[in-house]
Parts: C-alpha cells; structure tokens; sequence
C-alpha cells in the first residue's frame, strides 16, 4: 500500500490550507522551494487561514506596547500608542489594532482601530476618540496570509482631567427632589440625579478610577459614625437588592448610568435620606472616602401639563395632573416690559416661590388668582382664574405652584405664556380669531400616554379655524424624491410626510387613508412621538424650495382600540426655530376627530419638547 507524505508551508503567523501531497518513495529525496529551520514561506497568494491549523504563533507577537491619554475629556482618548516589533518581522506585513472587553482568544466584541504597515512601530490615536467600556486594546501582527491569533494587549486607562465638578450649579437634577448637601471626593463624579421617586432614582456618575463601586441610600438619621466600610458593606442600607451597587467592577472615566429601584422612600420632607457611592482602588485595594448626596424626595410634582383648558376675557383655566396631594397657588400678570419677569428676579427659587404665594404683583382685591387650593394626586385637574381682565392682542404669564402639605416649600413651580387672542370656550363662538399663521412644517403631537402603540390612520388639513376648505397635502412616493414613480395624471406631490419614530411610509395617512397608516411601534408619552407634513419639498425633488402653508385645523382618525389611541392632541407648526403649539383637542375616544374640538384658538407657547 503506498503511503503519502502531507506538507504544509507555515510562516511565523499561519500555516498554508491546501497541501502539497508525495507519495513516499524510498531512496529520493524532494524539493519544494522552501527552505527548512525558519519559517515557511509560500509563493502563492493564500489569503485566510483554515484547518488544519495546529500552529503557534507567538513567534511573531509585538513586544511590550506604551500608550498614555493625552485627552482630558471623560471617555475621550487620544495619544501614541508605540510597540516592540518582533524579533523576527520577516513575515510581518501590518500591524492591526483593536479596543477589546478582554485580553486573550476570547476578547469578546472588539473594534477595529488601525492597520498600519509592517516598517511601523507607532500609531497615532485622534483626540475625542470615544473609549466607550472597552478596557484593552490589543495589536496583532498581520502576514500575507492571515491575521495572527494571539495578540499582545495591556490595558487602556483614561487619564479623565476635565470632568464637571460637583457643584450645586453642575450637578444636573430634574423634578421631584430638594438638595439638602451635597459632599464630594475626587474618585468619583456625580453629573445627574434624576427621576427621584418614591421607589428610588436615576444616577449618572463618573469614576476616576478603575475598581468596584458602592452604592446606597440611608436614612440620614442613621449616619452618624458611618464611615467606608460600612459603606462597603451595605450596612444601614434601605430598600431590596435593586436598591444598590454592592460592588460593581466600572471602567475608569466612563459615564455610568445606574437606576437604584425598590428603595420604599418616603415623600414630603418627612424623611431625609443620603446617597453613598463609594469608590474602590482595583490595583492597591484600597478604600476611597464616600462621597454623599442628602436629599428628600418632593411630595408633588406635574405628571401631565399644565395646558391651558379654557380662555376668555375674563377667566382662564389650566389643566393637569399633580403627582400628589398638596395645594395650589395660581395667578396670571401681563409680560409687557418685564413685568412679570420680576417674579423671578434672582438666583434662590426659594425667594421665586416666596413671591408667588404672596401674589407678587397680582392684581387687587384677590382678582385672577387662587391662594392654597388644595389637589388631590393622581386626578385631572383643570383650575380656572377669574376676574381676569385680559385685554386683546397682550401676552400673559400664568404662575403656578403645587406644594406638598407639609410647608417645606419643596413641591414645584411652573409658568405658562399665552397672547389673549379671543374666546376659547368648548360651548361658545369666538368673536374674533387671530390670522391663521402660516408655516412650511405642521405635525400632530399627543399630549397623553399612548400605553400600547400610536396609530393614526388618516390626517387632513384644512386652511380655516371651521375645517372646511381643505390643505392640498400630496406626499411625494416614499423615498421618491425625484418622483421617478409618479405618473401622468396622478397629483403633483406638495411636500412630504415625516414622523417619529420613523421614517416610516405614511404617504397613506395624508392620501386615501386605506392603507396601513402611522403606527409608531412603541408606546407615546406626552410629546414623544409625532407625525407631520413639510410643505413644498416635494415639488421639484429634495433640493426645491419649501413653501408656508396655512393650517387652522386637522382631521384625524386614530385607531379606537383602548392603548392605541391619545385622549388629547395638539397641532404644531414650526417658526424657522422651533416648533409652536397652536391648536389642542381634549377628551378624545379614538376615531375621527377634529383638531381643535371646537372652533377657537390658544395661546402661542413654546413647545418644551
């Protein structure tokens, strides 16, 4: 029986996948144009390595690799990164780089940073390059034939100078909390304390150093003598398992978001709590000192509005939904030459609220005002302003506040401008109207939580405040804007149809209504999804002129399925700058409505959106 010998030629990297077989035969010898006692070099161009591969390839591994960040930015990183090429770069024709989770064969997911030619041993990282979590980088060698299998990698350390410092007038917080103090340290950053609840809340922190993290709330009633340790140990700490960090390893320099849940908090001042977050060495093991946040979690806030319900010359009422019990200070005084502005004249929001109980400036004998009404959570609520006196053609300003049942000043406050334009009523003619305004882009806003899906099956424009002269709303094709698929006699498209989420095809909405229409794919909160149409850009393909249409009111079939539907809606146009609320309807139930409800106009606010 003969037998074959198999031989594969093999660099310093790869070892070839197509053999070259010989039978043996005794008494001969054979040449393969290669030569023994260093590596194998092929002639062929073989490009990717393949079994069978029993190689090691460490032969050609760079040696040590220096990198310091010479960015300053938190989670930017730029610098050289220099290595010792191999003692043998015969077979070495680039050097490739990669940020990786992980040394090792099994790095996990990696990104390709470089590939730079074998004759280097340098490569120069841009400034505000994003680390994004990875903790290594790895640079391999790179043949004719393969890339090498196993790497050199050291680990990547953001040397983070220029990170927000933690101060009253940086530390970003949202509704829903009252600062009491605030204690920093230099192993940690804090840049936002959000969404402050009953069940817990939102941080966004930095750590200056590579190693675990510690994270609690106590009751500031049980500090006293707590020191790190004890803040290493949870001890004292409130609330279940989602409630802390108990020693998660973070990235040195990278933005950490982390949401502490299940906290069982208690609303209104009536307990003050403190938030630990304590740093820890990973090379030396050594303990940092906490840095702390007191706070008590505000017993009211707005969940919905305020928006404004009803208007006339003498009365205004605004609706909304407080997140709690408490009481209510309101009251409106013209903006012209500043005077109301004078409110909130100063730095200290606690002097801001001072004014408004007192009805800083409000008008005489108790008139356009409301003192300590009290609400209840968790229920609509629409409070209404009389004896007003609103003159036509003039902005106002409307002060309110909500405040807790406690008298610690720590619920919120909020204004809302309008230009007293004529009537708004749900039962009566409005005497006068102001012009309809006109704008390039209109969209369509829900401002109530859509819990399932929003879907919108039709949209119509109307050019007066009593719908009935219809807006020519053609959508160019989807993605068509040369309108390479329109066809003679078809509607010359007038703009085009946009959303959000998208982009989605919609053109269905703004024609015939048959199709499947806008369906956003997620639930909507107040002002998170929107569907509208941008006048003009249709005309002549993408690069056309827009053009300023008029829009006083729209017709909109919304499914009637419960979640899938917004109770209320506002009509938006846009101003060059941002967009402006113009038209709202209330108490829907799904199906055809239109936008607004009844015939009247709103005040022009800016949409906070």
């Amino acid at each position: 029986m003969q037998q074959e010998v198999a031989i594969y030629t093999r660099s310093s990297l790869v070892e070839q996948s197509t053999a070259v077989a010989q039978p043996i035969v005794e008494a001969k010898s054979w040449h393969f144009g290669f030569k023994f006692g260093g590596s194998m070099k092929a002639s062929s161009g073989w490009h990717s390595q393949t079994t069978p591969s029993v190689h090691e390839d460490e032969i050609a591994t760079v040696g040590n690799i220096y990198f310091i960040d010479a960015d300053q930015d938190i989670d930017m990183l730029g610098g050289e990164f220099r290595w010792v090429p191999p003692n043998d770069t015969s077979e070495v024709d680039f050097y490739v780089g990669y940020f990786v989770l992980t040394t090792g064969a099994l790095y996990g997911d990696r990104r390709f940073e470089f590939e730079v030619a074998g004759s280097l041993n340098s490569y120069n990282l841009p400034f505000q390059t994003l680390q994004s979590g990875y903790g290594f980088f790895s640079i391999y060698t790179k043949s004719s034939l393969a890339e090498q299998t196993t790497p050199y990698s050291i680990e990547v350390i953001d040397f983070c100078h220029n990170v927000p410092t933690l101060e009253n007038q940086s530390l970003y917080v949202e509704e829903g909390v009252r600062l009491i103090d605030i204690y920093d340290v230099p192993e940690v950053v804090i840049t936002k304390f959000t969404k402050v609840t009953e069940d817990g809340l939102v941080l966004e922190f930095a750590p200056l150093r590579r190693g675990p993290v510690y994270m609690i709330i106590t009751d500031t009633v049980a500090v006293a003598g707590m020191t790190s340790t004890n803040v290493q140990s949870l001890h004292n700490a409130l609330g279940g398992p989602n409630c802390r960090i108990p020693g998660n390893l973070m990235v040195s320099c990278t933005n950490i978001t982390f949401q502490l849940s299940g906290c069982s908090l208690s609303v209104g001042g009536r307990f003050n709590y403190r938030l630990w977050i304590l740093q820890e060495d990973e090379e030396f093991g050594l303990l940092g000192e906490a840095a702390y946040i007191d706070f008590y979690v505000t017993s009211v806030v707005f969940d919905q509005g305020p928006f404004i319900y009803f208007r006339n010359a003498t009365a205004v009422g605004l609706q909304y939904i407080p997140s709690h019990e408490g009481f209510e200070w309101m009251y409106a005084i013209p903006t012209a030459g500043g005077y109301a502005d004078q409110v909130l004249l100063g730095d200290e929001p606690v002097v801001w609220v001072q004014r408004v109980k007192a009805m800083y400036l409000a008008a005489q004998g108790g008139k356009c005002q409301n003192v300590r009404a009290p609400i209840l959570g968790k229920q609509a609520k629409v409070s209404f302003l009389y004896d007003c006196e609103f003159t036509l053609g003039q902005e106002y300003r409307i002060f309110i506040l909500l405040e807790d049942g406690f008298g610690r000043q720590d619920g919120i406050l909020k204004t809302v401008n309008f230009v007293y334009q004529g009537e708004m009523t749900k039962d009566s003619a409005i005497p006068y109207s102001h012009p309809v305004p006109s704008a390039t882009m209109w969209r369509l806003i829900p401002l109530t939580q859509v819990s399932t899906e929003w879907k919108v099956q039709q949209l119509r424009m109307f050019s007066d405040v009593t719908c009935s002269h219809s807006v020519a709303a053609y959508p160019a094709p989807y993605r068509d804007p040369l309108l390479s698929t329109w066809q003679e006699g078809q509607p010359l498209p007038t703009g085009f149809p946009f959303s959000h989420p998208g982009p989605l095809p919609v053109e269905s909405v703004f024609e015939d209504g048959i199709g499947r229409g806008f369906v956003s794919g997620r639930p909507c909160g107040p002002g998170d999804c929107h569907i509208g149409f941008s006048f003009g850009s249709g005309l002549f393909g993408a690069d056309s002129m827009t053009a300023a249409v008029k829009v006083g009111c729209v017709e909109v079939t919304q499914s009637d399925a419960t979640g899938e539907f917004a109770e209320s809606l506002e009509l938006q146009y846009f101003d060059g700058s941002q967009y402006i609320s113009y038209r709202q309807a209330f108490n829907l139930v799904g199906g055809t409505a239109l936008v607004p409800t009844f015939n009247g106009t709103v005040g022009l606010h800016v949409d906070p959106r």
